[in-house]
């Protein structure tokens, strides 16, 4: 994990979501040290329904695990930030997987 000043950028999502098909994952989350992420990543998320802990939510996990309450850091990991998604936004509804290429519309992940 990396410290981020900034704030996140798409390529977190891109690569999550990119696991997520590959691995045939149920959810995706990204967990970051950032404060923020920008619009642009936010609306990716929502779109394929990634989630986010974020600074704040790590820094509480934290607390909460060096206190020993597991079940409050559970509970923070099963509820995490989840983008909502826009009336405007595309959503991708299916992933195809093949010879370990992922198609999400035009666009293919290696």
């Amino acid at each position: 994990m990396k410290r981020y000043g900034a704030k996140l950028g798409l390529g977190c999502v891109q690569e999550a979501y990119a696991a997520q098909a590959f691995y045939q994952a149920e959810r995706t989350m990204v967990v970051t040290s950032a404060e923020d992420v920008t619009e642009s990543c936010w609306n990716l998320a929502a779109a394929t329904k990634t989630s986010f802990l974020l600074r704040a939510d790590v820094e509480e996990l934290a607390r909460h695990l060096r206190k020993g309450r597991l079940d409050e850091a559970g509970w923070l990991c099963s509820s995490p930030h989840v983008p909502e998604i826009s009336e405007k936004l595309p959503v991708l509804l299916e992933v195809e997987t093949s010879r370990n290429k992922v198609q999400a519309g035009e666009y293919y992940y290696k």
